[in-house]
Formats: C-alpha cells, sequence, structure tokens
C-alpha cells in the first residue's frame, strides 16, 4: 500500500538551491519555515495516527518523540520521482511498512509475528523442499486468513494476502515427515 504525503509548497522566490541563497534569502526562507511549523506538525501528526496503532500526541515529551522514532524507523521512503516544479506541491510516495521476518526449519512448528504498524497486505514467499508441508496463516483472533495444501515445492512460492486490521500474524507449519525441510519470508507492506 503506498500513500501520498503532501511536502511543502515552496514560494516561487526560495526556488533555488539553498546554498545558492544570499544572507537576506536565507533569513527570510527561515523566517518563512518558522511561520508554516504549526501546519507541518499538524501533517506529520496526522500522518502518523492514520497508519499508526498508537494514537500520537505531538508534545515534544520524552514518550511522544520516542513513539515518532518507532514510526519513521519501521518506514522507508521511497520517491517514484522527483517533482521539481517550486511553484506546486511536492509529494513523496511512501511504502507504509516494514516488517521482513525469515523462519526456517523442520517438522510440525508454529511461529508468530506481532506487527508494530498498520499493514495493508502480507508478502509470503515459501519453500518445501522435496517433503510435503502446510502452511496456514492465523490473524490474531485465530481466522484463517490462507493456507497451502499438503505440497512439496520445487522452488519458492510468492503469494498476496491482504492483512488490513491485523495487529498479530501467526503461521503453522504441518509436516508429514519430522525431517521435511521448510522455509518462509513474511513481509508486510
Amino acid at each position: 500500500m503506498r500513500t501520498e504525503y503532501p511536502l511543502v509548497f515552496v514560494p516561487n522566490k526560495f526556488c533555488k538551491p539553498q546554498y545558492e541563497y544570499t544572507v537576506t534569502e536565507a533569513k527570510e526562507y527561515f523566517e518563512w519555515f518558522k511561520q508554516i511549523k504549526g501546519k507541518r506538525l499538524e501533517v506529520l501528526t496526522g500522518f502518523i495516527n492514520r497508519f499508526s496503532q498508537d494514537f500520537f500526541l505531538n508534545d515534544f515529551s520524552p514518550d511522544s518523540l520516542r513513539k515518532l522514532f518507532h514510526f519513521f524507523s519501521h518506514l522507508f521512503l521511497k520517491q517514484d520521482t522527483l517533482i521539481n516544479d517550486c511553484g506546486g506541491d511536492y509529494y513523496v510516495r511512501v511504502k507504509v511498512p516494514y516488517e521482513t521476518k525469515e523462519y526456517t526449519g523442520t517438522g510440525s512448528d508454529k511461529k508468530e509475528l506481532v506487527l508494530s504498524t498498520q499493514a495493508y497486505n502480507l508478502k509470503l514467499t515459501y519453500d518445501f523442499f522435496k517433503e510435503p508441508d502446510k502452511l496456514a496463516v492465523y490473524d490474531q483472533n485465530g481466522k484463517e486468513l490462507y493456507h497451502t495444501d499438503m505440497t512439496a515445492t520445487n522452488g519458492k512460492q510468492v503469494i498476496v494476502i491482504p492483512i488490513v486490521g491485523v495487529t498479530k500474524l501467526t503461521f503453522k507449519i504441518t509436516s508429514e515427515v519430522q525431517s521435511s525441510q521448510w522455509s518462509f519470508k513474511a513481509e508486510t507492506e
């Protein structure tokens, strides 16, 4: 899932590299930037509350700053195209999420993944190698979201599962043979 995050509308008079500013232009830019502080913080707080499971109050307390750090430490930015027309709105494409976990093992097993941010899809890459295995995925309420048949794979298989509103994933591997090897990677987005 991708979303647009409005950055900043930059007035035309500041549309040049900052290292080219005169002292007067730098002071004017700084004053303008301070004037829009409230709006920038409002947009930031709204964005975090839209995608975080915990309510975020931007009060600059140590707790709110930790939450801000935690939120952005799980976020990676991907800018598809640079919009460089200084008179217009700027957007960055933000890919929200975030969790990648790889599991390997033998025989029947159960693994859990608690999601720290709101995710929309689970990309599941799995390989059962030679012996037949079955992989089932459940949400925090025990509802089955996906399962494979009892099968062996000849190489990696990939499936994307919608997981809107899911806070915890449980992966259950069932093997007919305890020495059966398997691996899977769970990636949320």
